[in-house]
């Protein structure tokens, strides 16, 4: 699937936005719901709601030294919550 600039077909009304936050020495990744804006490009998204944080020693993050099961759970919790947001999650997932 290619994207052509100005394509907003292929993006759902709703998304998880992940963002980071430096505190000292941890840094948060913090996972935000938001709804896509209707408007002519389809660009502008508004917040909805904020779904999670998590906190990572500053360094470790930098450096990509995290845990297979960090990265599996930030990868988890954003398939997850896009199913959610979808109304695709099935009980018991």
């Amino acid at each position: 699937m290619s994207y052509e600039p100005g394509d907003t077909e292929t993006r759902g009304d709703v998304a998880v936005l992940a963002s980071l936050t430096e505190c000292g020495g941890t840094t948060r990744i913090v996972f935000d719901d938001v709804t896509r804006l209707p408007m002519v490009d389809g660009a502008a998204w508004t917040h909805r709601a904020l779904f999670t944080v998590a906190e990572y020693a500053t360094g470790d993050l930098d450096r990509l030294a995290l845990s297979r099961d960090d990265f599996a759970r930030i990868g988890e919790n954003i398939v997850t919550r896009l199913l959610a947001l979808a109304g695709r999650l099935r009980d018991g997932a």
